[in-house]
């Protein structure tokens, strides 16, 4: 009786497998995974973006706002010639009758103008311009309000 058939070694079997993967098996996975990987790293990479640009845009209406309160605050009767801007030296603010200075932010990214125009009548017409670049690109808030 022969032991050694060919059905029962292993060692002599054509079709012996040896139960791991094809170099294209791996390549494609790992092109997959690269791929999905890339995509979420891009994604995170985009929402970062977005929430930066609206936290600045939410950090300018504030800036905005805040330059019309203090032009409210302060009144327009110090402004003898329209147009006049609110200037600031050291912790207090004024008003002058020279080119427009642009307060900047702690951060140096927003530069704010705030300016008072002649309305009607004894109204002023103040308007705050809240500009910035970030790496969405340059934006700017406006905001304006008569004061009487």
């Amino acid at each position: 009786m022969n032991h050694h058939s060919p059905h029962h070694s292993p060692h002599h079997s054509p079709h012996h497998s040896r139960g791991g993967f094809s170099l294209i098996e791996v390549v494609f996975a790992m092109s997959f995974l690269t791929i999905i990987i890339l995509g979420v790293v891009t994604l995170q990479s985009s929402n970062m973006a977005m929430m930066n640009r609206q936290n600045n845009e939410i950090q300018a209406h504030f800036y905005a706002n805040q330059g019309l309160k203090i032009v409210e605050a302060i009144g327009t009767s110090a402004c003898a010639v329209p147009p006049c801007y609110l200037d600031t030296s050291s912790d207090t603010y004024t008003l002058n009758n020279v080119n427009p200075i642009e307060l900047v932010g702690k951060d140096d990214l927003f530069t704010r103008t705030i300016s008072i125009e002649a309305g009607l009548d004894a109204s002023h017409k103040v308007t705050a311009i809240i500009e910035w670049t970030d790496s969405t690109g340059e934006h700017e808030v406006t905001a304006k309000r008569i004061i009487f």
